[in-house]
Protein backbone atom coordinates (compact mmCIF):
# COMPACT_ATOMS: atom_id res chain seq x y z
CA UNK A 1 0.00 0.00 0.00
CA UNK A 2 1.21 3.77 -0.76
CA UNK A 3 0.13 6.48 1.95
CA UNK A 4 -0.04 9.85 0.32
CA UNK A 5 -0.49 12.88 2.83
CA UNK A 6 -2.32 15.91 1.72
CA UNK A 7 -2.82 19.22 3.34
CA UNK A 8 -6.02 20.51 3.34
CA UNK A 9 -6.92 24.44 3.14
CA UNK A 10 -10.13 24.95 4.68
CA UNK A 11 -10.87 22.02 6.86
CA UNK A 12 -11.43 23.75 10.01
CA UNK A 13 -14.32 21.62 11.10
CA UNK A 14 -15.51 18.56 11.69
CA UNK A 15 -18.86 19.25 9.06
CA UNK A 16 -15.92 19.88 6.35
CA UNK A 17 -14.25 16.18 7.13
CA UNK A 18 -17.39 14.20 6.71
CA UNK A 19 -17.95 16.20 3.14
CA UNK A 20 -13.92 15.27 2.36
CA UNK A 21 -14.86 11.32 3.42
CA UNK A 22 -18.03 11.69 1.27
CA UNK A 23 -16.39 13.47 -1.93
CA UNK A 24 -13.17 11.02 -1.70
CA UNK A 25 -13.99 7.87 -0.84
CA UNK A 26 -15.62 6.90 -3.80
CA UNK A 27 -12.32 8.35 -6.12
CA UNK A 28 -10.27 6.18 -3.64
CA UNK A 29 -12.59 3.10 -3.59
CA UNK A 30 -13.90 3.39 -0.10
CA UNK A 31 -14.11 6.36 3.00
CA UNK A 32 -11.82 3.51 4.87
CA UNK A 33 -8.69 4.25 2.65
CA UNK A 34 -8.68 7.38 4.10
CA UNK A 35 -7.99 9.49 7.91
CA UNK A 36 -8.20 13.16 8.43
CA UNK A 37 -6.27 15.20 10.75
CA UNK A 38 -8.40 18.03 11.53
CA UNK A 39 -6.08 19.76 13.96
CA UNK A 40 -3.16 19.28 11.89
CA UNK A 41 -4.95 19.97 8.56
CA UNK A 42 -3.89 16.43 7.01
CA UNK A 43 -5.54 13.87 5.22
CA UNK A 44 -4.26 10.68 4.34
CA UNK A 45 -5.08 8.15 1.81
CA UNK A 46 -3.73 4.67 1.30
CA UNK A 47 -4.13 3.48 -2.30
CA UNK A 48 -1.97 -0.06 -3.70
CA UNK A 49 0.77 -0.10 -5.25
CA UNK A 50 0.85 1.41 -8.71
CA UNK A 51 -2.08 3.38 -8.29
CA UNK A 52 -0.80 6.23 -6.29
CA UNK A 53 -2.16 9.33 -8.38
CA UNK A 54 -2.89 12.39 -6.30
CA UNK A 55 -4.18 13.65 -9.16
CA UNK A 56 -8.00 12.88 -9.20
CA UNK A 57 -7.61 13.37 -5.62
CA UNK A 58 -6.93 17.01 -5.43
CA UNK A 59 -9.32 17.75 -8.49
CA UNK A 60 -12.22 15.80 -5.65
CA UNK A 61 -11.00 18.07 -3.20
CA UNK A 62 -11.12 21.30 -4.86
CA UNK A 63 -14.68 20.45 -5.87
CA UNK A 64 -15.55 20.99 -2.12
CA UNK A 65 -14.48 24.27 -2.13
CA UNK A 66 -11.65 23.24 -0.31
CA UNK A 67 -7.80 22.98 -1.54
CA UNK A 68 -5.32 19.83 -1.28
CA UNK A 69 -1.49 19.89 -1.62
CA UNK A 70 0.99 16.85 -1.29
CA UNK A 71 2.21 17.21 2.14
CA UNK A 72 6.56 16.82 2.30
CA UNK A 73 6.65 14.64 5.41
CA UNK A 74 10.13 15.24 6.38
CA UNK A 75 9.70 18.78 6.82
CA UNK A 76 9.12 20.14 10.60
CA UNK A 77 4.82 20.33 11.32
CA UNK A 78 5.20 23.95 12.27
CA UNK A 79 6.52 24.52 8.35
CA UNK A 80 3.78 22.29 6.86
CA UNK A 81 1.10 24.35 9.18
CA UNK A 82 1.81 26.94 6.68
CA UNK A 83 2.00 25.03 3.06
CA UNK A 84 0.06 26.68 0.29
CA UNK A 85 0.16 29.65 -2.04
CA UNK A 86 0.41 33.10 -0.51
CA UNK A 87 -3.08 33.67 -1.47
CA UNK A 88 -4.25 30.35 0.04
CA UNK A 89 -2.78 31.10 3.05
CA UNK A 90 -3.27 34.80 3.51
CA UNK A 91 -6.51 35.42 1.36
CA UNK A 92 -9.16 35.00 4.39
CA UNK A 93 -8.21 37.79 6.53
CA UNK A 94 -7.57 40.32 3.58
CA UNK A 95 -10.88 39.14 2.18
CA UNK A 96 -12.40 39.58 5.60
CA UNK A 97 -10.41 42.66 6.54
CA UNK A 98 -11.93 43.97 3.21
CA UNK A 99 -15.45 42.78 3.61
CA UNK A 100 -15.66 44.99 7.21
CA UNK A 101 -14.01 48.06 5.32
CA UNK A 102 -16.47 47.77 2.87
CA UNK A 103 -19.04 47.30 4.61
CA UNK A 104 -18.51 50.07 7.42
CA UNK A 105 -17.72 52.72 4.47
CA UNK A 106 -20.73 51.92 2.81
CA UNK A 107 -23.10 52.63 5.90
CA UNK A 108 -20.71 55.94 6.54
CA UNK A 109 -22.06 57.27 3.35
CA UNK A 110 -25.57 56.21 3.51
CA UNK A 111 -25.60 58.03 6.86
CA UNK A 112 -23.31 61.21 5.65
CA UNK A 113 -25.58 61.35 2.21
CA UNK A 114 -29.27 60.80 3.30
CA UNK A 115 -31.49 63.43 4.90
CA UNK A 116 -32.22 61.72 7.96
CA UNK A 117 -28.88 60.36 8.96
CA UNK A 118 -28.47 57.55 10.73
CA UNK A 119 -32.75 56.77 10.54
CA UNK A 120 -32.06 56.47 6.69
CA UNK A 121 -29.76 53.32 7.60
CA UNK A 122 -32.02 51.62 10.06
CA UNK A 123 -34.99 51.51 7.59
CA UNK A 124 -33.32 51.40 4.41
CA UNK A 125 -34.92 47.88 4.37
CA UNK A 126 -38.51 49.20 4.19
CA UNK A 127 -37.91 52.10 2.15
CA UNK A 128 -36.31 49.80 -1.05
CA UNK A 129 -32.86 50.08 -2.97
CA UNK A 130 -34.11 53.57 -4.78
CA UNK A 131 -33.54 55.67 -1.55
CA UNK A 132 -30.10 53.79 -0.82
CA UNK A 133 -27.24 56.13 -2.42
CA UNK A 134 -25.50 54.24 -5.69
CA UNK A 135 -22.14 54.48 -3.63
CA UNK A 136 -23.50 52.49 -0.61
CA UNK A 137 -24.88 49.75 -3.11
CA UNK A 138 -21.78 49.05 -4.66
CA UNK A 139 -20.03 49.13 -1.06
CA UNK A 140 -22.23 46.75 0.30
CA UNK A 141 -21.96 44.58 -2.87
CA UNK A 142 -18.43 44.51 -2.55
CA UNK A 143 -18.95 43.34 1.01
CA UNK A 144 -21.27 40.49 0.13
CA UNK A 145 -18.62 39.39 -2.28
CA UNK A 146 -15.38 39.39 -0.77
CA UNK A 147 -17.36 37.89 2.90
CA UNK A 148 -18.68 34.97 0.11
CA UNK A 149 -15.71 34.73 -1.41
CA UNK A 150 -14.82 31.39 0.01
CA UNK A 151 -18.17 30.21 1.20
CA UNK A 152 -19.90 30.07 -1.89
CA UNK A 153 -17.80 27.26 -3.77
CA UNK A 154 -18.49 25.18 -0.30
CA UNK A 155 -22.15 26.32 -0.60
CA UNK A 156 -22.50 24.90 -4.38
CA UNK A 157 -20.89 22.00 -3.40
CA UNK A 158 -23.66 21.01 -0.62
CA UNK A 159 -26.78 22.22 -3.15
CA UNK A 160 -25.19 19.37 -6.21
CA UNK A 161 -24.82 16.85 -3.42
CA UNK A 162 -28.00 18.22 -2.12
CA UNK A 163 -27.07 18.01 1.74
CA UNK A 164 -27.64 21.54 2.95
CA UNK A 165 -24.85 22.91 5.23
CA UNK A 166 -24.53 25.88 7.47
CA UNK A 167 -22.91 27.92 4.08
CA UNK A 168 -26.15 26.92 2.59
CA UNK A 169 -27.75 28.67 5.08
CA UNK A 170 -25.40 31.73 5.22
CA UNK A 171 -26.31 32.67 1.23
CA UNK A 172 -29.73 32.06 1.95
CA UNK A 173 -30.10 34.81 4.65
CA UNK A 174 -27.50 36.87 2.10
CA UNK A 175 -30.43 36.57 -0.93
CA UNK A 176 -33.00 36.80 1.49
CA UNK A 177 -31.77 40.28 2.53
CA UNK A 178 -31.31 41.51 -0.40
CA UNK A 179 -34.49 40.33 -1.72
CA UNK A 180 -36.17 42.64 1.15
CA UNK A 181 -34.03 45.18 -0.11
CA UNK A 182 -31.72 45.56 2.99
CA UNK A 183 -28.65 45.22 1.28
CA UNK A 184 -26.84 46.63 4.66
CA UNK A 185 -27.89 43.62 6.55
CA UNK A 186 -27.05 41.71 3.55
CA UNK A 187 -23.17 42.86 3.81
CA UNK A 188 -23.04 42.73 7.44
CA UNK A 189 -24.29 39.00 7.53
CA UNK A 190 -21.34 37.78 4.91
CA UNK A 191 -19.17 39.91 6.74
CA UNK A 192 -20.21 38.38 10.35
CA UNK A 193 -20.19 34.74 8.65
CA UNK A 194 -16.77 35.73 7.21
CA UNK A 195 -14.96 36.72 10.56
CA UNK A 196 -16.52 33.61 11.99
CA UNK A 197 -14.56 31.53 9.71
CA UNK A 198 -11.52 33.37 10.04
CA UNK A 199 -11.76 32.71 13.58
CA UNK A 200 -12.28 29.22 13.48
CA UNK A 201 -9.27 28.87 11.33
CA UNK A 202 -7.33 31.00 13.34
CA UNK A 203 -8.57 29.05 16.90
CA UNK A 204 -6.95 25.49 15.74
CA UNK A 205 -3.86 27.27 14.26
CA UNK A 206 -3.31 28.48 17.80
CA UNK A 207 -4.20 24.80 19.47
CA UNK A 208 -1.63 23.27 16.88
CA UNK A 209 0.47 25.88 18.29
CA UNK A 210 0.37 25.17 22.02
CA UNK A 211 0.27 21.16 21.28
CA UNK A 212 4.12 21.99 19.53
CA UNK A 213 5.14 24.05 22.05
CA UNK A 214 3.75 21.56 24.73
CA UNK A 215 5.71 18.89 22.91
CA UNK A 216 9.40 20.65 22.89
CA UNK A 217 8.98 20.86 26.79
Amino acid sequence: MTRLVFKIQGMDCPEEVAVLRRAIGPVVGGEERLSCDLLNGTMTVSLPEGAANPGPIMQAVRKTGMHASLWQEEMPLASNHDTGKPWQRGGRPILCLLSALCLGSGMGWQVLSQEHGLLALISSGTSGTAMLPFASWLLYLGAMVSGAWYVVPKALYALRTVRPDMHVLMLVAVAGAMALGDWCEAATVAFLFALALLLESWSVEQVLDGVQRCSRC
